[in-house]
């Protein structure tokens, strides 16, 4: 499996800092409004990151809805919530 790096260089410097793409502040940003009970819309390819990053454990579950042309609308569901 190939890593993905997401890079971000300095504009009149030669420096430039990369981060594994699982580690961007894009994921971070995701992986808090889905634990704070948002939702949000991610693309076929985040899925599997999603996956991986996703709180480890029985209670939380990935709920996902079809949008369109591989888009879905994900949220973070945790079990104390569905057997209300």
């Amino acid at each position: 499996m190939e890593n993905k790096y997401i890079c971000q260089c300095g504009m009149y410097t030669y420096h430039c800092e990369c981060l594994p793409s699982t580690h961007s502040p894009y994921y971070d940003d995701l992986l808090h409004r889905l634990n704070h009970a948002q939702e949000a819309i991610i693309g076929e390819d985040d899925i599997t990151t999603v996956l991986r990053l996703m709180p480890k454990g029985k209670e939380t579950r990935l709920v996902l809805h079809p949008v369109q042309n591989g888009f879905y609308s994900a949220q973070f569901v945790r079990d104390s919530i569905l057997h209300k």
